[in-house]
């Protein structure tokens, strides 16, 4: 591993392992299992945000993305018949979500229950470490015998490699111009949130920034715009008090969207969120809606 590389893997597992600190059995559990794995190119997820369909949230304690693993931990609030039906309904939940909008494949969840002796935790924890490890043996049989944890840079070569994006991929992207390069475009610096890719083209380059919910409103943003992606994630609503910004410039066209969000590190970035077009404008109105209509995009017809 050469020093560029270790150093923003270094940076990366420092925080993400960090995020536990104030829950000393999760603690425990998600350094023992990083330790046990000893694999620098597996990558782990602390405190995995997934957003249910009634809009409230949840967060997983470990999660590999690389195997669509989640490890929970459970504790003595956990247990009883009662919890034991909400936690099993919570698990059916999440997976059916990161199955459909995260992962793109099947979900598991290994459950381990700290509350019993220590010996009992860690040989729990090794069964879990194996399944990762034969979930690892199985990704590395079926791509040459390779695993590798990507920076953020090469993840956007192997995109164009690929030749296609999804919103299964499940990556972000740190700025503008580098989400450019993925469609042959090159900047050495853009801040435009609307972006034009060929001039025989009808697609567009979309990064609107999603709102925060406070108090259950969307925070608005800068210039006094709102946009909030829907809890399927079919729809985008673009709204500002000013009726006169709200018009149909983006009618007609395809826009490959780009949600921007903070990652692990808290730096922004962009993340694929799907190719939405704008519904019919109703005139005067303040409230804008875009539809998705592709979950791909292929990226060969960009790149030269």
């Amino acid at each position: 591993m050469d020093k560029k590389v270790e150093c923003w893997k270094r940076d990366y597992l420092i925080k993400t392992l960090s995020r536990t600190k104030r829950k000393d059995y999760e603690n425990y559990v998600v350094n023992r299992i990083w330790n046990l794995l000893d694999n620098y190119e597996i990558k782990p997820v602390t405190q995995q945000y997934v957003k249910l369909e009634n809009g409230k949230h949840v967060f997983i304690d470990l999660f590999f993305p690389q195997f669509n693993i989640g490890v929970e931990c459970d504790e003595k609030p956990h247990k009883g018949k009662v919890k034991k039906s909400k936690d099993d309904d919570r698990e059916k939940k999440i997976e059916a979500i990161i199955t459909k909008y995260i992962a793109g494949e099947n979900f598991t969840m290994e459950r381990i229950d700290v509350d019993k002796p220590i010996e009992d935790i860690n040989a729990r924890i090794g069964e879990v470490v194996e399944i990762i490890n034969q979930s690892c043996y199985e990704v590395m049989k079926n791509n040459n015998n390779i695993l590798e944890w990507h920076s953020p840079d090469e993840e956007i070569l192997v995109i164009r490699k690929k030749g296609s994006l999804t919103i299964s991929d499940n990556i972000g992207f740190p700025t503008i111009v580098k989400t450019c390069e993925c469609f042959g475009k090159s900047y050495k610096q853009i801040q435009r949130a609307f972006i034009k890719i060929k001039d025989d083209s009808e697609y567009y380059l979309w990064f609107p920034q999603l709102s925060i919910m406070e108090d259950g409103k969307p925070k608005v943003g800068a210039g006094g715009w709102t946009n909030q992606l829907s809890l399927d994630g079919t729809e985008i609503h673009e709204s500002n008090k000013d009726k006169t910004l709200i018009t149909d410039n983006k009618k007609g066209r395809k826009l490959i969207t780009f949600a921007k969000s903070r990652d692990v590190l808290g730096k922004n970035m962009y993340r694929f969120v799907g190719v939405f077009q704008m519904e019919d404008l109703i005139e005067g109105s303040s409230c804008a809606t875009y539809k998705k209509i592709a979950d791909e995009i292929d990226l060969t017809q960009f790149i030269k």
